[in-house]
């Protein structure tokens, strides 16, 4: 364990076992989202609050509308890691199931794939008294200049990201398909859909969770 702070024992073997007893109980398809969770319960506030565990893999596809050249725009998200006893989470950052992944700056979109980023924010966690905040999500609006397919799926979009100590969780993940004669929707998986000019796609991920400070104190 090469991040244990020096003089810091080791976790007893006893601990482990209960870890991985708890990563092994069903679905099994969510153990990746257990994981962490087991970990907190087993290390008592020498884990942090949970993520927004979600690769949320977004495609956009379709023709550029100024050079009518094919495109396909394949693209992780970004989102917010969970609060500790000692800090405030961090992020944006990539999941925790991500692999080597780059983050394509909105000028370099607009100009790759001919759609216009209307939107690319911060997603500041709600302040409660005494907690610790998770880290923010980000919220990015792409607006259609062309028609063209899209395809995503999100992990968290109903069950909100756990907080630890007594906090309450954080928010979800979520998807909203705004449409240019006014109709939206939200989804968590959608394949081949498909959008036209004006229509908006709208991705927000969540914050981390929170983690209640024991002296009552907030961040600041």
């Amino acid at each position: 364990d090469k991040t244990r702070k020096p003089g810091t024992a080791p976790t007893p073997p006893e601990i482990v076992a209960q870890v991985i007893e708890k990563t092994c109980q069903p679905p099994p398809s969510e153990a990746t989202h257990w994981t962490g969770r087991a970990m907190a319960k087993a290390m008592l506030g020498r884990w942090p609050s949970g993520h927004f565990a979600t690769i949320y893999g977004t495609v956009i596809a379709g023709q550029h509308p100024d050079t009518g050249r094919p495109f396909a725009m394949v693209e992780p998200q970004m989102g917010g890691w969970g609060a500790t006893p000692d800090r405030p989470g961090t992020g944006p950052l990539f999941s925790s199931s991500h692999g080597d992944t780059f983050n394509c700056p909105v000028e370099i979109a607009e100009a790759r794939y001919g759609l216009e980023v209307v939107e690319k924010s911060l997603v500041l966690a709600t302040q409660t008294p005494g907690d610790h905040a998770g880290g923010p999500g980000v919220k990015t609006r792409y607006r259609m200049r062309g028609p063209a397919k899209l395809s995503a799926g999100l992990s968290h979009g109903k069950e909100p990201v756990w907080s630890q100590n007594g906090a309450p969780p954080s928010d979800c993940n979520t998807l909203t398909i705004r449409c240019r004669d006014g109709a939206h929707y939200r989804e968590s998986f959608v394949s081949g859909l498909n959008i036209d000019a004006g229509d908006e796609v709208e991705i927000q991920t969540a914050s981390g969770g929170r983690f209640k400070n024991l002296d009552g104190t907030s961040d600041q």
